[in-house]
């Protein structure tokens, strides 16, 4: 493992944070509705970024079907916020005047806010309870959660009284717990204040004894285990924490683009946000913050300009960093800056061992 970073390194990132969340907060007054919406959809990816990286980044674990629990977050709570006289709005036009008995419950906000979060945790642990206690990791983890999200993908799609089917469920309302509908300029804000509430979070996660210790499980398993801690237990908590962080982006997703459809929830969502890490560096929430930023406006902006060749260029530039910069634009930073205070005190040790002869 590397020595433990000064100050001055880690500082530099927190610089690059800053900067990025002061840049965010500016954003809407230079720009239009449309441009707003499209950040507003980019601070739900961020958020989702986050969650991937502390099981990817700190615990070696690439999850293949991450987007299997933003999508539990964002379909849990749009089906409670479209119960409309005890019946789903999109129920009612495929002839059913009945709602499942369990919906009932989900007609309450802050009980569908709160149950979303918690069935998230839910799945997780029991996910993880299974695949951990097994000792199933590397590859045959990143299969098996690649099939999960398959299968919940065709679930939703094929589901089509309980979910909405092909189509989605649509005009979610923005309100978060509260019946409140909140404007679409101020649940900007909203969205960027939970964004930064989960990043802190995250940072003083991985900052803690608890982070040392999924850096350490990363680096060498069998030996943490060596030592009496109990590793199983700590990757089914960093799971379930994860998953119910990347519910939370789903319900931020589904009520700021008033829609959440299976695309949105199966295995190109999945490896998207694998993508955003690999672009950003992973093992850093800054990496995960600014890989989302590029990607997402990338897709955006050539979609717009290139229709129908900006997935060649999209493609071509994911490539270009897979080869060129491997450990990410902020991973690569933070290596350079590391290597470079490695240099700096191997000649500050090398002057003063020649003045000490002197």
């Amino acid at each position: 493992m590397k020595p433990k970073k000064k100050l001055a390194d880690v500082s530099v990132l927190t610089y690059i944070d800053i900067i990025v969340f002061v840049f965010l907060a500016l954003f809407p007054l230079f720009v239009n509705v449309f441009r707003r919406q499209i950040m507003a959809k980019c601070l739900c990816y961020i958020v989702f970024a986050y969650s991937l990286d502390l099981i990817w980044g700190y615990v070696g674990l690439m999850s293949m079907g991450h987007a299997v629990f933003f999508g539990i977050g964002a379909y849990v709570l749009a089906i409670g916020y479209s119960m409309e006289n005890g019946v789903l709005s999109y129920m009612t036009s495929l002839g059913y005047m009945e709602a499942p008995k369990l919906y009932y419950f989900l007609a309450n906000k802050p009980v569908a806010f709160f149950g979303a979060l918690l069935a998230c945790g839910v799945v997780a642990g029991i996910l993880a309870a299974f695949l951990f206690s097994k000792k199933v990791n590397s590859v045959y983890f990143s299969l098996i959660t690649f099939a999960l999200a398959r299968v919940f993908q065709l679930l939703i799609n094929n589901q089509q009284r309980y979910t909405g089917g092909a189509n989605g469920i649509t005009n979610i309302p923005r309100k978060l717990i509260f019946d409140i509908v909140i404007p679409q300029g101020a649940y900007y804000y909203v969205l960027l204040g939970i964004t930064i509430l989960v990043y802190l979070f995250c940072r003083f996660l991985t900052g803690s004894r608890f982070g040392l210790i999924l850096e350490a499980i990363r680096e060498n398993e069998s030996r943490l285990d060596f030592f009496g801690y109990d590793v199983t237990r700590f990757k089914i908590i960093i799971f379930i924490i994860s998953a119910v962080i990347a519910g939370l982006s789903g319900i931020m997703f589904a009520t700021s683009q008033s829609f959440i459809g299976p695309s949105n929830v199966g295995i190109s969502a999945s490896t998207a946000v694998i993508v955003w890490l690999a672009l950003g560096g992973r093992g850093n929430l800054t990496g995960a913050t600014v890989g989302t930023l590029v990607l997402c406006w990338a897709e955006s902006l050539l979609s717009e300009q290139l229709t129908d060749y900006w997935y060649i260029i999209y493609g071509i530039l994911i490539l270009l960093v897979v080869f060129f910069i491997p450990k990410g634009i902020i991973g690569q930073l933070d290596s350079f800056l590391y290597n470079r205070r490695i240099s700096k005190e191997q000649n500050q040790r090398l002057n003063a061992s020649e003045g000490g002869e002197k």
